[in-house]
C-alpha cells in the first residue's frame, strides 16, 4: 500500500501542471492503452479537483484523473498503470492545437455511425470504448449498434448464435435498406428528366426490385461476422466504400501477425517496466494473449522472455 500511495502522489503531482499520458491494463488483461490525463487548474473545475483531492487522499488502491480528451473525472486502479510519460509544454501545445482537434474530428465522426436508438451504450460508454479500440473495430461495432460482444466482432470468425445472430443479421439488413434508399433518390431524379414511357416502365420495375430486396436476400447461412461483412446483392452493386472498409478490417483481424491493440509498441515498451511482483499477473496475462486470434509468436515470445527473466 506505501507503493501505492507514492506512485498516486507521484502521478497526481505530475499532472497538477502536465499533461500525463498512462499506459493502462484493461480489466480483462487483455489490452494496453494509453490515455491522457491532468489535474492543471483552470482546465479542471473547483468541483471536480475536490472530488479527485478527495478520494486520492483515501486508503484504496484507485487514482482519480481528468481524462484530458474528455473532461471527465475517471477511476483507475493503480496496479493496472504499467507506464507513465509526462508531456511538455511543446508536448501540451501540440497536443491541444493538433493531437486533440484531430481526435476529436475522428471521434465525432465515428459517432455519427452509431444508431443511438438502436444502441444500449450511453455516451460516455461509446467514448469510453472509443478509446479502448482502433478507429476501424468502432466502426465495425457501431454497424451492429454495439449488440455484439466486442470479441465477435474482434474475432470475425466467431460463430454467432440465438438473439446475437438475429440482432448482426438484422443490422446489415438495415445497412442495405440505407444503401437501397439512395438508389430509390437516383431513381426519382431519374424519373424527373424523362417523360419517355418505355423508360418510366423500366424505372417503375426496377424500383419494384429495390423494393423486393430485404424479402429476397437469405441470409440464414451466414453465422459469422466475417460471412455477413461478405455478402452484399448484386442489384446493389458496386460495393459502398463503406462496406470495403469493413471488408478490410476482416481481412487485417485475419491476417497472421495483427495484434489487436492500438499501439503494439506501447506493449513492448510495457515490459521494460514490469516488476517481480507483477509475475503472477503476466504469466496469467500471457495465457490470455495466446487465445486471442491473430496474436503473433514473436509477440508472444517476448511476453514469455519477460516471464522467464523474472522467474
Amino acid at each position: 500500500m506505501k507503493e501505492l500511495k507514492s506512485l498516486r502522489a507521484h502521478i497526481v503531482t505530475a499532472c497538477r501542471d502536465n499533461y500525463v499520458e498512462l499506459i493502462i491494463l484493461s480489466d480483462d488483461k487483455t489490452q494496453y492503452h494509453s490515455k491522457r490525463y491532468t489535474l492543471k487548474s483552470g482546465i479542471v473545475t473547483d468541483e471536480m479537483m475536490k472530488h479527485a483531492d478527495e478520494n486520492n487522499r483515501a486508503e484504496h488502491d484507485d487514482i482519480y484523473l481528468i481524462n484530458a480528451l474528455t473532461n471527465k473525472l475517471e477511476k483507475m486502479n493503480l496496479y493496472h498503470v504499467i507506464q507513465m510519460r509526462v508531456l511538455t509544454k511543446e508536448d501540451d501545445e501540440n497536443y491541444n492545437s493538433t493531437e486533440f482537434e484531430d481526435y476529436k474530428s475522428r471521434l465525432d465522426y465515428a459517432m455519427t455511425a452509431v444508431d443511438k436508438a438502436a444502441c444500449n451504450l450511453t455516451e460516455d460508454e461509446l467514448m469510453e470504448k472509443y478509446q479502448m479500440y482502433k478507429d476501424s473495430a468502432f466502426k465495425m461495432m457501431s454497424i451492429f449498434d454495439h449488440l455484439l460482444d466486442d470479441s465477435e466482432v474482434l474475432n470475425p470468425t466467431i460463430e454467432l448464435s440465438g438473439n446475437k445472430l438475429n440482432q448482426a443479421r438484422a443490422c446489415w439488413i438495415k445497412l442495405l435498406r440505407k444503401y437501397r434508399l439512395a438508389a430509390f433518390e437516383e431513381l426519382d431524379e431519374l424519373e424527373k428528366t424523362t417523360t419517355d414511357r418505355d423508360e418510366l416502365e423500366d424505372i417503375d420495375t426496377i424500383k419494384q426490385m429495390f423494393r423486393d430486396i430485404p424479402q429476397d436476400v437469405d441470409l440464414s447461412k451466414l453465422t459469422t461476422v466475417e460471412q455477413i461483412v461478405n455478402f452484399w446483392p448484386p442489384l446493389l452493386l458496386p460495393v459502398p466504400k463503406e462496406v470495403d472498409e469493413y471488408r478490410k478490417y476482416v481481412h487485417d483481424q485475419k491476417q497472421p501477425g495483427v495484434v489487436i491493440d492500438d499501439d503494439v509498441s506501447y506493449v513492448i515498451d510495457c515490459l521494460e517496466f514490469v516488476g517481480q511482483d507483477q509475475l503472477d499477473e503476466l504469466i496469467e496475462l500471457h495465457g490470455e494473449l495466446k487465445n486471442i486470434h491473430g496474436m503473433p509468436e514473436q509477440f508472444l515470445k517476448l511476453v514469455q522472455d519477460k516471464i522467464d527473466e523474472l522467474k
